[in-house]
């Protein structure tokens, strides 16, 4: 009889096995063809008949091509029969949860390793947002695996203790499938057990892991040191003048240009602090220094002096004395300013002494002077308004400055005090026998060399034009205006000749504290530290507790889970279909749902129908467990 080859998809796991152990499918194959081929069976019907395959028929027999067939059919059934009766019990749910536990631990170890690190150092080829995504996302699968077998568990446990609605069923049910079903189970299950609602608390809240850990992570930026590049600001200890070690036409150029800084920061141009602070540093910082520098101190005397003026009738002219005490003890006795006030025959001011400096003392640490000026808003009568006098004192001390960062542009050190040096002798191994001072708060000892030189020239020579005015000299005669009278003129007119004479001071400090190009031999640097820009990983540790809080609810729930269910002695089915099948609903049929239901079968009307039951799990008389009606 002739026949004709068929292949049917067929596995080795299907077949029935036999008293020897291998699989003897209820068919024979009548081809001397390998009996799988590609994954097919390959069987030769007989051609008569519908060619149905009868599994009854007992004349087909199996005909393997090679005894290697028939171990490796031994060996799958061997582990297949071992999978098949081995008792999962709650293995697979703990499973998850330890899972869940490492993948927590993973994401918290990340989050503490790199809390405050650069950017730049985070080596994973994910992104850190990447990185914390993946693992919440397998926190919430595991914690959901095991809240929904705890969910289906509880569904066996619901009906043993006490008779309930048949639809609570159907409700538990929907509950361990996901957030609707939990939400559905806190609004309308009347009677629901503490593990039922925490179960639908961790449910709802699993929904919000992932958003909550996206706000793990902000990347700010922050100053970070620049290595290898070289912030520095200067400072000095010692003091030799560069312009006064030899005379020459070199030197002579040098104190003319001194003088023209002088006066250029008398008008508010000073030059800055000397500082390095090169690219690509975005700003530097400097720590606190003491240095050596040049103070000032002003005061306004004309509340305490005193004026006397005589006024000449021929003349017209009037003659101010003004004297006051100074508060200064170490200056010596001083006479008292003279200004001397003209007035034409049509009785309009001329100004002879618009602005005066009458005295000017130097010692080795201080410069010193006295003046006095017209109020700006004086009346014009015969009678001499009352002159403003003040004194003004230069003189080296010790600066004390805050730490401070700068832009690569400019930088301000704050200064928090100063002291006024005092001498204390002479270097006798200085080549200009050096003046040694100190400072009464510490020890430390500057050397100065050249120091009333430099103090008293670069002040007094910046200041002479503003000594006089130049009204009765022969160039204004002949209607010339000498420079002199610019300088005498804007410091009459200025409103706050303390910023003035303080300017002088500071630039005269950093012309002491610049190295190389400055005025100072022994000027110096101290380090600070370039700072760059960086972004850097910060965590938010406050959006981590919810994944945490989740995980342990997870791990509390499955453990009481397991508990009850061991109380309760019921059988562990789980989300089992076979258990419902086989511990069906006690003395109903078919029948009887068609009676109960009007028109199609439907899963709303079921659901209206088992509203009207109550039923409890337990074992009927005859049948076993069974859900038995109430």
């Amino acid at each position: 009889m002739a026949s004709r080859q068929h292949f049917i998809p067929i596995s080795q796991s299907t077949l029935p096995p036999v008293s020897d152990g291998s699989f003897e499918p209820p068919f024979r194959w009548y081809s001397n063809s390998p009996p799988f081929e590609n994954g097919f069976v390959n069987i030769a019907l007989p051609q008569h008949g519908s060619h149905r395959l009868s599994p009854m028929n007992s004349s087909f027999k199996p005909i393997l091509s090679s005894s290697a067939s028939k171990t490796s059919s031994k060996t799958i059934t061997a582990t297949l029969g071992a999978i098949d009766n081995f008792n999962w019990w709650w293995w697979w749910e703990i499973g998850s949860l330890v899972l869940a536990l490492a993948s927590l631990a993973t994401l918290l170890g990340i989050l503490a390793g790199y809390n405050g690190v650069a950017l730049t150092n985070w080596t994973f080829f994910l992104q850190p947002n990447a990185a914390i995504s993946i693992l919440t996302t397998t926190i919430k699968t595991a914690i959901m695996l095991s809240i929904s077998m705890c969910f289906s568990q509880l569904k066996w446990h619901h009906f043993s203790s006490t008779p309930r609605r048949l639809d609570d069923l159907q409700i538990i049910d929907d509950a361990s499938r996901g957030p609707w079903g939990s939400l559905i189970i806190l609004l309308r299950m009347r009677s629901r057990s503490f593990l039922v609602i925490g179960l639908s608390i961790a449910t709802l809240v699993a929904l919000t892991i992932e958003p909550t850990t996206q706000q793990l992570l902000t990347f700010p930026s922050r100053d970070t040191e620049l290595k290898g590049v070289k912030a520095e600001i200067g400072v000095a200890y010692n003091f030799d003048a560069k312009t006064y070690q030899e005379l020459n036409s070199k030197t002579y150029g040098r104190k003319v240009g001194l003088r023209s800084i002088v006066i250029n920061s008398a008008t508010g141009n000073v030059s800055p602090f000397f500082f390095s602070c090169p690219n690509p540093a975005v700003r530097c910082s400097y720590p606190s220094f003491r240095t050596l520098g040049v103070c000032f101190s002003f005061r306004n005397t004309t509340d305490i002096s005193k004026q006397t003026c005589m006024r000449s009738n021929t003349t017209g002219s009037t003659n101010c004395s003004i004297s006051w005490p100074t508060i200064w003890e170490d200056l010596p006795k001083q006479s008292p300013i003279n200004m001397n006030l003209n007035y034409r025959p049509t009785d309009e001011e001329l100004l002879d002494d618009v602005f005066q400096f009458a005295y000017l003392a130097a010692d080795d640490a201080w410069v010193y002077m006295k003046g006095a000026r017209l109020p700006e808003n004086r009346p014009r009568t015969r009678t001499a308004p009352r002159f403003e006098v003040f004194e003004c004192l230069w003189y080296w001390c010790a600066q004390t400055y805050n730490s401070s960062i700068g832009s690569a542009a400019a930088v301000s050190p704050e200064m928090m005090n100063h002291e006024a040096l005092k001498p204390a002798g002479f270097d006798s191994k200085s080549r200009s026998n050096d003046t040694i001072y100190r400072d009464n708060s510490t020890t430390n000892v500057y050397r100065l060399g050249n120091a009333l030189e430099f103090l008293f020239n670069e002040i007094y020579g910046a200041l002479p034009s503003i000594l006089y005015s130049s009204s009765n000299s022969s160039a204004s005669k002949y209607g010339l205006t000498l420079p002199t009278d610019d300088i005498s003129w804007f410091l009459y007119y200025s409103a706050d000749l303390p910023m003035v004479f303080q300017n002088i001071a500071t630039v005269l400090s950093n012309m002491v504290r610049k190295p190389n190009t400055g005025e100072n031999l022994n000027a110096t640097v101290i380090k600070g530290k370039a700072l760059g820009t960086e972004t850097y990983i910060r965590v938010r540790w406050q959006w981590a507790l919810l994944p945490m809080i989740e995980t342990i609810l997870a791990v509390i729930l499955l453990a009481a889970t397991i508990v009850v269910t061991r109380r309760s002695r019921r059988p562990l089915l789980k989300s089992s279909v076979n258990g419902l099948l086989f511990h069906g609903l006690d003395d109903w049929t078919a029948a009887d749902t068609a009676r109960n239901l009007d028109g199609d079968e439907t899963a709303e009307k079921l659901e209206a129908l088992a509203r009207r039951f109550k039923v409890s799990f337990r074992e009927n008389e005859a049948d076993g467990l069974r859900f038995v009606r109430c």
